[in-house]
């Protein structure tokens, strides 16, 4: 059998569709061929961008050649084959569509035009200046690429063929900056208005298209400098329509999952407080949106995987009176939640021992983010009544000046000794007890008189800041008091819906999935962090009005349950 020796490597300018000459032998377009005729044409514009550059790197290596050649003496440099390969680049540049941007002059006064080729023996050197600054254009040609391909698809009905792949390929080789901000943030904005207006019951390509674009809006950092702020806000303002019409928590997620979450919550909270005041209602429901999309126990197929990076600020959210209660208890249980997660005592403990060793950079890459947090939920604590020691605040971590090392690393030791410490003290029953405290001032507001009308999606926020509730030991006794207080007012605030007294049955705060409301061991074991007979007693009185009786009625099993928390809460009293 005889051995072929290995077929050498195509020559980069000679590409599969080249023989297309761009897009003009394509068909035209039907309802039929469209889903196929959008990516064949995204792939001959990147296969006449791979054969432009396959062109210029012949060009460039020719010329280095040529640049290092010594004639003899009187004999002018043969450059016909050098006139034959730049003729081939431009005949190529000419059938791209961004040719615009592709330079053919070095833009200079005095510079050469590659279009008009004079005989001299600065030949050479003058269209080499040309063809080392094409290459900082690839960058630009590959992104317009890219977003032609997203507008076209965007306008389908399905997804184009092959939608994944072909923009898997296009953006393999990208570079972060040299994005057209404006065209991105138009497309992304029609494409928003498309997927809020086709409503489709499953996440679809348009929602890919906005996944890919906040993606390469995070890519390129000029999205934050000062003069694009026109564009970052309008970004943003498409963000804040999506979450609020969409209509399709698992759509949502799909176009947020490889995004910077954090970037996205930043934007959106920031937005609250430079909006127009007609635009704050909006503003505020999308940060209620986004921020019931969290990691939770509930819908786990439905949420993100990722927490933003929370920050002191982030507790100094305004949003407007309808949202703010929902709002700021989300915030505050999803803070906790972070802090859960995100093993810090550990990570202390491994900084702790770095410092003490003498590391000369003992900085992790996720230091700042889990001091960050740390400072946030130490914030967060002050306010409440939590049995143990008094919380105070965590001193700012010390930034290493000019000062001698070994004065920095004992006030470093000592900072973060202090954090172990919190650390260590904030255990299941204070971050239970916390949870309480939350519970409690979203009740409150709840039945303040103040407001006309119930928290936004009452019911709902309830349920999430309680899903990660426990606690094993009686809470501090002024924690329980103020509970049994809200309640009171809750129970004595007309028109509350009856969701949501059916949300505080069913809570952990009553019952939990190890010891079942009709279990012996519910009846025995009494309401583990309730045990003040004051709270108690307002309790029970409460859960005993006609207000509250009526609105569980109608449950499934809502009237027993109720009976047996009542006989437990009894059972306390006696």
């Amino acid at each position: 059998m005889p051995i072929y020796p290995p077929r050498p490597p195509v020559d980069p300018r000679i590409q599969p569709l080249s023989f297309l000459q761009g897009s003009r032998c394509l068909p035209p377009t039907t309802s039929d061929t469209a889903p196929y005729l959008s990516s064949i044409s995204a792939l001959v514009d990147w296969n006449t961008l791979c054969s432009l550059r396959g062109h210029v790197e012949t060009l460039a290596a020719s010329l280095r050649t040529a640049g290092e050649a010594v004639a003899p003496e009187g004999r002018p440099l043969d450059m016909e084959q050098y006139r034959l390969d730049l003729a081939e680049f431009l005949i190529q540049r000419s059938r791209c569509k961004w040719s615009h941007i592709i330079p053919a002059t070095t833009g200079k006064a005095d510079g050469i035009n590659l279009e008009e080729v004079p005989v001299s023996p600065l030949w050479i050197q003058q269209v080499s200046q040309v063809i080392n600054i094409i290459p900082e254009c690839w960058n630009g040609v590959q992104y317009r690429v890219l977003l032609s391909y997203l507008q076209q698809s965007s306008t389908l009905d399905s997804a184009p063929y092959e939608f994944e792949l072909t923009c898997r390929k296009i953006q393999a080789s990208l570079k972060p900056g040299g994005m057209p901000i404006r065209l991105g943030v138009i497309i992304f904005a029609d494409s928003v208005r498309r997927a809020v207006r086709t409503k489709n019951s499953s996440p679809n390509h348009v929602d890919m298209i906005l996944g890919i674009l906040l993606s390469l809006f995070d890519a390129n950092p000029q999205m934050d400098l000062e003069v694009l702020h026109h564009w970052h806000w309008q970004v943003t303002d498409s963000i804040v329509e999506y979450l609020n019409d969409r209509n399709l928590d698992e759509a949502i997620c799909y176009t947020l999952q490889d995004c910077n979450l954090t970037r996205v919550w930043k934007r959106i909270t920031a937005r609250l407080s430079t909006c127009r005041p007609d635009f704050l209602g909006d503003v505020s429901k999308a940060v209620w949106h986004l921020a019931s999309l969290f990691p939770g126990l509930s819908s786990p197929d439905a949420r993100l995987s990722t927490w933003p990076h929370f920050i002191t600020d982030t507790l100094s959210v305004i949003p407007a009176t309808a949202y703010s209660a929902s709002v700021m208890a989300l915030i505050k249980t999803h803070v906790l939640n972070a802090y859960d997660d995100a093993d810090i005592f550990l990570h202390l403990q491994a900084f702790h021992t770095r410092i003490d060793k003498g590391e000369k950079r003992p900085f992790s890459d996720t230091f700042s983010s889990d001091w960050a947090l740390m400072t946030t939920t130490r914030s967060l604590l002050l306010p409440f009544a939590i049995s143990g020691r008094p919380v105070q605040l965590l001193e700012p971590f010390p930034e290493r000046t000019n000062q001698a090392y070994r004065d920095w690393r004992a006030h470093a030791l000592a900072v973060v000794s202090d954090a172990i410490e919190f650390a260590r003290d904030l255990d299941e029953q204070r971050m239970g007890e916390v949870r309480l405290a939350i519970a409690t001032e979203f009740i409150q507001g709840c039945s303040s008189t103040e407001n006309s009308e119930l928290p936004y999606k009452a019911a709902h926020t309830f349920s999430d800041i309680l899903k990660r509730f426990f606690i094993s030991q009686p809470a501090h006794p002024q924690n329980q008091k103020d509970f049994a207080a809200a309640l009171r007012g809750l129970a004595e605030t007309p028109g509350i819906i009856p969701e949501l007294f059916q949300v505080l049955i069913d809570s952990p705060l009553f019952q939990s999935e190890e010891e079942p409301i009709d279990s012996p061991l519910f009846q025995r074991r009494g309401i583990p962090w309730l045990n003040d007979l004051q709270a108690v007693s307002t309790v029970k009185s409460s859960l005993q009005t006609d207000v509250f009786v009526d609105s569980i009625s109608a449950a499934q099993n809502g009237r027993r349950n109720l009976k047996a928390i009542l006989d437990r809460l009894e059972a306390l009293l006696v």
